[in-house]
């Protein structure tokens, strides 16, 4: 897992708190989950991306 603040060097006042996870599936490739919001509010979101990590499914 990968994690970190991203700025945009446009409007430097804008910054995103992004999460970033790879997840490796045998014989279906490989699938990089990205999870970003306003450094405010990542504590109370992390459940929500950790959630959605545990309950990925690929299909096919």
């Amino acid at each position: 897992m990968l994690e970190g603040d991203l700025k945009d060097v446009q409007a430097p006042d804008t910054t995103l708190h992004a999460i970033f996870d790879v997840v490796v599936v045998p014989s279906k490739g490989t699938l990089v989950l990205t999870f970003l919001a306003p450094p405010q509010q990542v504590d109370k979101q992390r459940q929500l991306f950790d959630r959605m990590l545990g309950t990925v499914k690929l299909l096919g």
